[in-house]
């Protein structure tokens, strides 16, 4: 299993990033070599990702094993419809 986390970033530059727990593999280690910022901690065993490499590492990782994804909810929310436009007014009725 692998254990990717998204959190506030100690390392890596940004405000969270990615940490990726896994069983050693030469493999793993080879990828995560291959992207830029990327910082491991001998103290916690964990490795920390910039958070702009998460579908790459999701697409490398999902092809050897289960991946356990916990990412932040979105803090900021979005409105998708406009309800602040009164529709009413207008004389143009839409193609049937």
């Amino acid at each position: 299993m692998i254990i990717i986390t998204e959190r506030k970033t100690e390392k890596v530059v940004g405000y969270t990033s990615l940490f990726v727990q896994f069983n050693y593999r030469k493999e793993f280690i080879d990828f995560i070599h291959t992207l830029d910022g990327c910082n491991y901690s001998q103290r916690t065993k964990l490795w920390e990702i910039p958070i702009i490499f998460l579908s790459k590492v999701l697409d490398f990782f999902c092809q050897y094993d289960d991946i356990e994804l916990n990412l932040n909810p979105c803090s900021k929310k979005v409105d998708v419809v406009d309800d602040s436009i009164d529709t009413s007014t207008y004389k143009i009725k839409p193609f049937d």
